[in-house]
């Protein structure tokens, strides 16, 4: 959606167009799966690139643009309207800064993941608050109505800097080659883990199909075609599911670690967290709480997200136990035994 939004910039579509552009987008990232990882990790570093530098031409350029105005950064109503939506706000927060616990299903293909994982993991924190906070403040303090940026609003922002059209040309394609990669990586690592949990009976046996291929190509076509379907949606509500359901997962996988370390205090762990066992238990209470906030906000500020989310939940909830304890079974038992 973000992807067509910055083509909107050039040509306004109509809905089939629109369409039929992210489907192509999705299948062009299929294609670069299936191809493997080399490939993924190939065309993303090319992408990141590509994407980096018109944002810090962008950075650059406001630094010495007429329009820069510090004092626009303490400035909390700026076209005169104070409505301000939480829920959404902290949605966009947390999908701008979530999923670096899906790194981990890609141990297998990294080199020593015990030292380049905490070495990539610190750097890639600081280069996100980086590649956000720089662009963001600019935009800001050269934005005199803040209610004109939307999403794929900057090659608007950069052409307004007053460098001429050139700059609003390498802002759209930085949009473009973001979107593009961030979405080839989500489609990996997201089928790599629906197949490891296939592998240990946590998911659909058909998720592990191909397993003599290199790529998970069941997991690829099932988010491939659920995004297709998902693209007809408003980014708002999307944003506020996905993070609904992506809060749901940290606080269990968060609330896992100190039941692990009561639990299993002898197992072998790669890492070592500070302050012992109360550490275990302090360490995961933030996100523990900045993900009940979330869940709160969007209860609180829309049904209609809150709903969607709920029930996605649910259906993972009743395919886990169907897989699990396979009542199809109890079913034929009791038809066999009823027909005897």
């Amino acid at each position: 959606m973000i992807f067509v939004s910055y083509l909107s910039n050039v040509y306004e579509f109509n809905g089939w167009q629109s369409f039929l552009i992210s489907l192509g987008y999705i299948l062009i990232a299929l294609t670069l799966n299936l191809a493997g990882i080399s490939s993924v990790g190939g065309v993303s570093t090319i992408l990141s690139i590509v994407t980096l530098l018109p944002f810090a031409i962008y950075v650059a350029s406001g630094f010495v643009s007429s329009e820069l105005d510090f004092s626009r950064w303490i400035q909390t109503d700026m076209d005169g309207d104070g409505d301000w939506d939480l829920a959404l706000y902290l949605s966009v927060l947390v999908w701008c800064t979530c999923a670096y616990e899906y790194a981990g299903f890609l141990c297998g293909d990294v080199h020593n993941p015990a030292r380049t994982f905490p070495m990539a993991m610190c750097t890639v924190v600081f280069m996100m608050i980086g590649t956000y906070l720089l662009p963001l403040s600019i935009t800001v303090a050269t934005t005199h109505d803040l209610s004109t940026i939307t999403d794929g609003s900057y090659p608007d922002l950069a052409a307004n800097l007053g460098n001429g059209e050139w700059m609003s040309w390498m802002m759209i394609v930085g949009g473009l080659a973001s979107t593009m990669g961030t979405y080839i990586t989500y489609l990996h690592t997201s089928s790599t883990m629906l197949q490891s949990l296939s592998e240990q009976g946590l998911a659909p046996a058909i998720f592990n199909s191909f397993p003599q291929l290199k790529a998970p190509v069941a997991g690829m076509l099932f988010f491939t075609v659920t995004t297709a379907v998902l693209v007809n949606f408003e980014f708002s509500v999307l944003i506020q599911v996905e993070s609904f359901l992506y809060c749901i997962h940290a606080i269990i996988l968060c609330s896992c670690l100190p039941r692990l370390r009561l639990r299993e205090p002898d197992m072998e762990r790669p890492f070592t967290l500070p302050f012992g066992l109360v550490g275990a238990f302090l360490l995961p209470l933030f996100p523990i709480l900045i993900g009940l906030a979330l869940i709160a906000s969007i209860f609180a500020e829309s049904w209609m997200e809150a709903v969607i989310a709920i029930g996605v939940t649910l259906l993972g909830v009743i395919i886990y136990f169907c897989i699990q304890f396979k009542p199809w079974r109890f079913v034929l038992c009791c038809a066999s035994w009823r027909n005897s």
